[in-house]
């Protein structure tokens, strides 16, 4: 049997012709080697005997399930050479039990190595072969943890696993122990990932098949790693296991990049990413959801106070979620700011906008200026460390002494539960003061955010949010990042 053939015109080569080198690794086990087409026992004792009389015992000899692996990789497989082969064989220390260190196979191993040269020599193989290394296995190796521990310590230090640009390594171990070629299985496709290629013998038929193993469980990986990593918010570190050449791997690249610099407040590339989406994905599905991801960042674009307010909830419980604890005290400091000042303006009926050049509130400073009573009440209220609020000082304490003058003077009791949590996160903000996203270097934890607020922190938030959104249409449970991540998990199970 023989598989389709790869034109030598699209080998991969080397700059200069020279073709990119390949590797064989072989388990080797007490089936590897025969003599007159039988079984060779005990292993360890009988190779020596044949590999000491080599010559006398060739025209006898077969390694029936090495033999067709080195013509699929030079008949089928159209390869020139076999740079580097690898046998692998037991050679368990004197002090392990007779019966099982006379099976060893090191013996078998240099008779093989032996066989494949004469074999070359006499042009019984049609390809060349470069140098062929023994490694020696003196653990138990029906011990699974021990050989996948040997392997793993084996690949990243043994220079017989090294070689220079390597293209392909096929990986032969049907025989062989399976705990050993169990633990060789998995390290290679961990070391060599998709340069690694097992292949199965038909012992029956003997001819080479390869296998797709290496594929799956890399895929397997790869899928499990990009689920992760999207159930973590690190949308980022997604790009880096997707290829935008393949189409299936395109979709979740554009929908992660877009939850990235979302999240980043970067609306302009966010926006930019899914309109790209919307030409490059014909699905009316897909298209209709890159069209709803748009409509949301023009809502917020637009300046919606309600839809911004949102936003930075939801970027500031995946900055808690993912324990950037300094980030999200930072957008805590802006979230101080952004809710009074929304109602203030709406109670009020005036902007609260900073002047870029005085750093004034021109609509607020009025305001006070003309109302002697708020100007009054403003003033006998505490700052958070101690004496009174200047009227006249921009800042968060002004802001919420506003509002208590809404609940205190005017009754409106709806914002009380909003100020009470302004003021329960004051040591929240003074952490704030001292960490580096300010003026200190101190570090931040969700301990000392613990330590510092009595409650939890983001059902608190959560509170607000929803007295912010009252009547609004939007609710603080639909949450954008999270629907992202359902279509994400939904299209990398497809891969």
């Amino acid at each position: 049997m023989r598989f389709f053939r790869v034109p030598k015109s699209i080998i991969i080569r080397k700059k200069g012709g020279n073709t990119m080198s390949v590797m064989l690794i072989c388990t080797l086990g007490n089936r590897d080697l025969k003599l007159s087409g039988k079984d060779i026992f005990p292993a360890r004792e009988k190779g020596r005997e044949i590999f000491e009389h080599f010559k006398k015992h060739y025209s006898e000899l077969s390694y029936p399930l090495i033999r067709p692996v080195l013509d699929y990789i030079f008949e089928d497989e159209r390869r020139e050479k076999i740079h580097r082969i690898v046998l692998v064989a037991t050679n368990q220390g004197e002090d392990t039990a007779p019966e099982h260190r006379s099976k060893d196979t090191i013996e078998f191993a240099k008779v093989v190595e032996k066989l494949i040269r004469e074999d070359v020599r006499r042009k019984k193989i049609k390809g060349e072969v470069g140098d062929i290394r023994i490694v020696k296995i003196s653990e138990n190796p029906v011990d699974l943890g021990l050989m996948y521990d040997f392997f793993g310590k084996s690949l990243k230090g043994n220079k017989a696993f090294k070689t220079d640009d390597l293209e392909l390594c096929y990986l032969e171990q049907t025989g062989g122990i399976p705990a050993t070629n169990m633990a060789l299985l998995y390290q290679c496709i961990n070391h060599f990932k998709e340069k690694c290629h097992p292949v199965y013998i038909s012992e029956r038929l003997g001819f080479a098949v390869p296998l797709n193993i290496a594929n799956k469980l890399l895929l397997d990986k790869k899928k499990n790693l990009l689920i992760h990593l999207a159930g973590a918010y690190n949308y980022a570190s997604m790009a880096v296991h997707l290829d935008e050449v393949k189409e299936n791997e395109k979709f979740i690249l554009r929908l992660s990049s877009y939850a990235q610099h979302r999240l980043y407040f970067d609306t302009l590339t966010a926006r930019s990413i899914a309109k790209k989406g919307m030409k490059e994905f014909d699905a009316a599905y897909d298209k209709k959801l890159f069209e709803d991801l748009v409509l949301e960042l023009m809502q917020i674009e637009s300046g919606d106070y309600k839809s911004l307010i949102l936003e930075l909830f939801h970027n500031m419980r995946i900055k808690y979620i993912r324990q950037e604890f300094v980030d999200f005290l930072g957008r805590m400091y802006r979230f101080q700011e952004a809710v009074p000042r929304y109602f203030i303006e709406k109670e009020f009926g005036i902007s609260t906008d900073v002047d870029p050049k005085t750093g004034r509130q021109a609509g607020l400073d009025k305001l006070l200026e003309d109302d002697k009573n708020l100007r009054a009440f403003v003033g006998s209220q505490k700052m958070p460390r101690g004496g009174n609020i200047d009227p006249h000082r921009t800042g968060t304490p002004r802001l919420i002494a506003l509002l208590d003058f809404l609940i205190e003077k005017k009754g409106m009791e709806k914002f009380r539960p909003i100020s009470d949590f302004f003021k329960k996160t004051g040591d929240l903000m003074n952490i704030r003061n001292k960490s580096i996203i300010a003026h200190g270097y101190k570090g931040v934890s969700e301990n000392i955010i613990k330590e510092h607020y009595e409650g939890d922190v983001l059902e608190d938030l959560r509170a607000v949010v929803s007295l912010v959104l009252e009547k609004s249409g939007l609710t603080v449970e639909d949450e954008p990042f999270e629907r992202i991540n359902t279509v994400l998990s939904e299209r990398i199970q497809r891969l």
